[in-house]
């Protein structure tokens, strides 16, 4: 905060700890792919790491999150349609 002041004045507005957050899973994600290729950040997103965000929250995709994501994942390759249970 004490850098943001100094530098625009005043107090960040409530939006940009949220664009903080996202700029911090999607650089996580993008260092463990190691890769550009969508497929490979994919799965760095829904497997990785829970992050402590600026906002006093844990960020990462929980278990019920990555069940859906494999979910729809093999549905689109034909697998098993989107609302199977599992």
């Amino acid at each position: 905060m004490a850098s943001w002041r100094a530098r625009y004045g005043g107090t960040p507005p409530p939006d940009a700890a949220a664009g903080y957050d996202a700029g911090l899973v999607v650089c996580s994600a993008l260092e463990r792919a190691r890769t550009y290729d969508a497929a490979d950040v994919w799965d760095a997103l829904v497997h990785g790491r829970t992050l402590h965000g600026v906002r006093g929250l844990d960020l990462g995709a929980g278990e019920a999150e990555r069940d859906a994501f494999e979910r729809a994942r093999r549905a689109e390759a034909g697998a098993e349609p989107v609302d199977a249970p599992r």
